[in-house]
């Protein structure tokens, strides 16, 4: 059978977003670059007309100038037609980039989510507890060390002597002079 009819076509391959936007964007500029040309045809006529004297010479000018102008008019709308589905293409290409950025970093998080529980698994809290209380223990006695030689340092600079509770000599050495 499929001798006598034929087999189907193989399907022509999908167009991604990104190259129907270039694709309509390069359409875009050809178009451009005709509205600009026409301009410049335009102002040629312009010119022309301005420098020819009344009558059936400018009147043939002025109907060449407004068959450029209808031109230029007719890629205008074109113009504007492929610039706006070139936007709606780049909004619906955000969108769906946004649902993959939005997906990997799902994914991500579900990875350190899964690793965390499992690093969280080998914490006892309240080991954690005891030591950030041993901690505070050791950090308090610093403290007070710190204060007693700190106060202990100042009471020998007023007075010139040193207390044994500061385990400094109690006499100066004399100086030799």
């Amino acid at each position: 059978m499929r001798r006598f009819f034929g087999g189907s076509k193989p399907a022509a391959p999908a167009v991604s977003l990104d190259e129907a936007t270039q694709r309509v964007d390069a359409r875009a500029t050809a178009l451009d670059t005709k509205v600009k040309n026409l301009e410049a045809e335009l102002v040629d006529y312009r010119e022309r007309i301005k420098k020819t004297r009344p009558g059936p010479q400018q009147n043939a000018l002025k109907q060449k100038a407004l068959r450029v102008l209808k031109q230029k008019k007719m890629y205008e709308q074109q113009l504007e037609q492929l610039m706006g589905q070139s936007f709606n293409m780049e909004s619906a290409n955000f969108a769906v980039q946004s649902v993959k950025d939005t997906l990997v970093t799902v994914s991500a998080m579900k990875e350190a989510n899964t690793a965390l529980r499992g690093q969280l698994k080998h914490i006892n809290i309240d080991d954690v507890e005891d030591m950030q209380d041993d901690m505070a223990d050791l950090l308090e006695l610093n403290n007070e060390i710190q204060v007693l030689r700190s106060s202990c340092a100042a009471q020998a600079l007023h007075t010139g002597l040193f207390n044994s509770r500061c385990m400094f000599p109690t006499v100066l050495p004399k100086r030799p002079h």
